[in-house]
């Protein structure tokens, strides 16, 4: 989870307990020498998650690879989905992540609110 799009908005959102236990029992392993190994740095993305409502995924579980993903809640307002793009990096290079992060998050806005989600941020792009 520590090392996917999908996988760090899932941690993002599952709360202090789940993050916990996972860093207790999966830890951080690396997968490349771009994947995040300390608790420090995980939490500060995850933070960042939390801000700007998508993951960046830079080649961490595959060289080559970059991930986007951001989080679909439903109308109890929890976490319900994670939808997200993969692609090589030529495609998904680092001065489109900015604009690929705020499509991926207005798509996941737009099928949150079909969900029956409500918020203020929703409302001001539908």
């Amino acid at each position: 989870l520590h090392c996917t799009a999908i996988g760090k908005v899932f941690l993002a959102y599952s709360g202090e307990e789940f993050l916990k236990d996972y860093l207790s029992k999966v830890g951080l392993p690396p997968f490349t020498e771009k994947t995040i190994t300390s608790e420090e740095v995980l939490r500060r993305e995850l933070e960042e998650i939390r801000s700007k409502g998508y993951a960046f995924d830079d080649e961490e579980v595959r060289l080559g690879v970059r991930r986007i993903a951001s989080p679909v809640f439903g109308s109890f307002k929890g976490l319900v989905a994670v939808i997200g793009i993969a692609g090589p990096t030529f495609r998904i290079t680092l001065d489109k992540k900015e604009e690929l992060g705020e499509t991926v998050k207005e798509v996941a806005m737009r099928l949150s609110a079909k969900l029956g989600y409500e918020s203020q941020v929703v409302g001001k792009i539908l």
